[in-house]
């Protein structure tokens, strides 16, 4: 059974999540304490960034967004998205963390990787407020924080 907790996305709700798994949980013995003091330190110091996401219109988030569970096929336009995979950590949030997720390593060091995909969900309607990149790699930080605790 998979156990959620309800996170606001914002900078309260990114320090409390990140407290609570780093400082009160296990992920500060995996990082060691010198690690964690400069980690907790840039995460106090950034938290402020997810302010300014628009909670309003949350959607439906893979969290798992990568290319291994992403399906693509050719067609008269050139490759399209045909589906999307593995869904079981799914939550209602921002698209970010999921743009997040899909620029890590290695898809954000492939030539116009992340050119394409921004193309792409604006042409489909998305769009990416002023500081996008840094929202959506603090984002994904969360999912790296869990995987330490």
């Amino acid at each position: 059974m998979v156990l959620r907790r309800i996170i606001a996305i914002n900078s309260q709700g990114f320090i409390s999540f990140i407290r609570e798994a780093l400082i009160d949980g296990t992920g500060h013995q995996r990082l060691g304490l010198e690690l964690t003091k400069k980690f907790w330190h840039f995460v106090q110091k950034k938290a402020y960034i997810l302010d300014e996401i628009n909670t309003h219109t949350p959607c439906l988030v893979d969290s798992d967004y990568g290319g291994s569970n992403i399906l693509m096929q050719v067609t008269q336009k050139g490759w399209t998205v045909s589906g999307i995979l593995d869904w079981e950590f799914a939550y209602s949030g921002s698209t970010l963390a999921d743009i997040g997720h899909i620029l890590r390593y290695p898809l954000s060091a492939k030539n116009r990787f992340e050119q394409n995909l921004i193309d792409g969900f604006v042409e489909n309607g998305g769009f990416f407020p002023i500081k996008w990149k840094a929202m959506s790699k603090l984002l994904d930080l969360l999912a790296w924080v869990e995987f330490l605790n």
